[in-house]
């Protein structure tokens, strides 16, 4: 699942901010709908009965996994393209259903933005997470996004402003976090 995510995904980022830019690439338009319907194909075959996904196919759900092929689902959609209904909601009543399993606060915060992506909104949540504990830069990211989604500019402004205010400069621009290849997600 991981895999066929990570191989899809990119085909519509880069389809996204085509789009966006309002650049036409018909040779890679052309093949866009064919990669688009493979990679929907298998995300539906791995899709749990519980509407969850796991890391392999009908592998024990995971929060990260079913956030992740669900970010994969809502671009997709938002591209124009046809998700069948009953998997896509059957995958956000799995992932609200199970956010309490998340195994830390990054995959928690992910999981909220996904579903903030798709009108959910949960307050209460966020405003534990935020009151919480210092949020990682991963994680401020994340919310900021979050609240910027469910209308909320004010805490998104302030959410963005700490951010700015955490970046660090070095030769080549600047950046958050520290370099740590293993622990990506904390930069």
């Amino acid at each position: 699942v991981e895999q066929t995510t990570s191989s899809f995904l990119p085909n519509l980022a880069a389809a996204n901010a085509l789009k966006k830019m309002n650049i036409r690439l018909p040779e890679i338009e052309k093949k866009l709908p064919d990669i688009v319907a493979n990679g929907l194909s298998k995300l539906y075959g791995y899709q749990n009965k519980d509407g969850a996904w796991g890391w392999w196919g009908d592998s024990q759900k995971d929060v990260f996994m079913t956030a992740y092929v669900l970010y994969a689902l809502t671009l997709t959609k938002q591209l124009g393209y046809s998700v069948r209904e009953d998997v896509y909601e059957k995958g956000i009543d799995a992932l609200v259903s199970n956010l309490e399993y998340a195994k830390n606060d990054s995959e928690l915060i992910y999981a909220l933005f996904v579903l903030s992506l798709n009108g959910k909104n949960y307050p209460s949540i966020l405003d534990k997470l935020k009151d919480k504990r210092a949020l990682n830069d991963y994680e401020l990211a994340l919310m900021t996004l979050i609240y910027y989604q469910n209308q909320d500019l004010e805490e998104a402004r302030g959410m963005a402003d700490m951010l700015e205010n955490r970046h660090q400069s070095g030769n080549n621009g600047i950046f958050w976090g520290k370099y740590r290849s293993e622990q990506w997600f904390l930069d």
